[in-house]
């Protein structure tokens, strides 16, 4: 609040008597003028920051509000457009995310637990275990289903689709299956979802 007064009145008195009544440091004068400078420096920025933050119904983070204000014809770069919106108290809402889960109750008979976490085997081909897995590419969900042998935990086969569907599942095991050579007597251990219930 000093350095602001002072450096409002500075044309009409001299700055050695300003900085004596207001008892402030020459130093200190000087170095929180700079600092009141540089934020008036980037006050154009953070209005367009704050529109950009506002028409994006505050879901933008600083990347994507850089990548807008790039498209703009601003030159910033990621560090700045961060510190800018810290300083203005923008943060972007982010929805809690749902880790996806198969199981949605008993459809069918459940099978009891033979494996019952031992999860090594000395030959192949005689425990397999698969799951179906949600991951995000650009945005897009996808679903993998790996079909694993625990033997030397490799993957025999897997199925990508874009919904976790039945068929997603039963083809994995129909091309593990394939691979393997069609072996008997394999376990094949999974988490018993609504896809393996079916």
């Amino acid at each position: 609040m000093k350095t602001r007064v002072v450096a409002t009145l500075r044309s009409e008195y001299p700055l050695p008597v300003l900085l004596q009544v207001a008892n402030l440091a020459r130093s200190t004068f000087y170095y929180q003028l700079g600092q009141m400078q540089a934020q008036d420096r980037h006050v154009k920025l953070k209005q367009a920051i704050r529109k950009i933050f506002d028409k994006s119904h505050q879901r933008y983070g600083y990347r994507r509000v850089r990548l807008q204000l790039l498209r703009d014809g601003w030159c910033v770069s990621r560090k700045l457009v961060a510190k800018l919106m810290r300083q203005l108290g923008l943060r972007s809402k982010t929805r809690k995310r749902k880790c996806y889960n198969s199981y949605r109750g008993t459809t069918s008979r459940r099978a009891d637990n033979h494996l019952d976490r031992r999860f090594a085997t000395e030959k192949p081909n005689q425990q397999w275990v698969s799951d179906i897995t949600q991951f995000q590419i650009s945005g897009q969900k996808l679903y993998v289903s790996p079909v694993m042998d625990l033997c030397d935990h490799s993957i025999l086969a897997h199925t990508l689709s874009v919904s976790p569907t039945t068929k997603v599942s039963a083809l994995s095991l129909k091309k593990a299956f394939r691979v393997a050579g069609d072996p008997g007597g394999v376990l094949v251990h999974t988490d018993q979802g609504y896809h393996y219930q079916h």
